[in-house]
């Protein structure tokens, strides 16, 4: 089951989120909880230890903007998914420094919306198990696992570590997520 965070300042949209989140088949049972600014989003985090599998988040809001708040939830929970749900494309480019699965705009999600949330799941999934070192002989993120999620482990220039078994010994090599 996964754990779902909708954030945005705007009640009636954030109401309309959650509602057509319940009704995506397969997220019908999904853990949602609602936020109506970034700062409760990052304190239930910090204070309540928090860790959402998927972050929908409003680009346009007051005091801090979704994709500030998507650069900390990079940082805090890096398996954290995040799907931008906003009105405005102006924001697109800004958006991309920031590790994200989807980019949807308001107007468009009836139709965006659920692919955005299996991307995300699947995406989730995949951090899960290789975190997991579900992986024959390997534990940590895979090359080309389409994870896409930085991870605490992150080495130098932007690379993961990741372990190795060669015979009984664990060899600790960099490989580019």
């Amino acid at each position: 089951m996964l754990s779902i965070a909708v954030c945005d300042d705007d009640e009636l949209h954030r109401k309309r989120t959650v509602a057509l989140i319940r009704n995506t088949p397969g997220f019908e049972n999904s853990l949602i909880r609602e936020f109506s600014r970034a700062e409760n989003l990052l304190d239930s985090i910090s204070e309540d230890h928090y860790l959402p599998d998927v972050a929908v988040l409003d680009i346009q809001m007051d005091e801090m903007d979704g994709i500030e708040l998507a650069m900390r939830l990079n940082r805090s929970v890096p398996e954290c998914q995040i799907i931008f749900l906003t009105g405005y494309i102006s924001y697109a480019t800004r958006a991309y420094d920031t590790e994200h699965v989807f980019y949807v705009l308001k107007t468009e999600t009836d139709s965006r919306l659920g692919t955005a949330l299996n991307k995300a799941a699947e995406k989730r999934r995949a951090c899960s198990e290789e975190r997991s070192g579900s992986r024959s002989g390997e534990s940590g993120c895979s090359e080309g696992s389409g994870c896409g999620s930085r991870h605490p482990g992150r080495g130098r220039r932007g690379h993961c570590r990741r372990y190795r078994l060669h015979g009984r010994r664990r060899t600790l090599y960099a490989a580019q997520c």
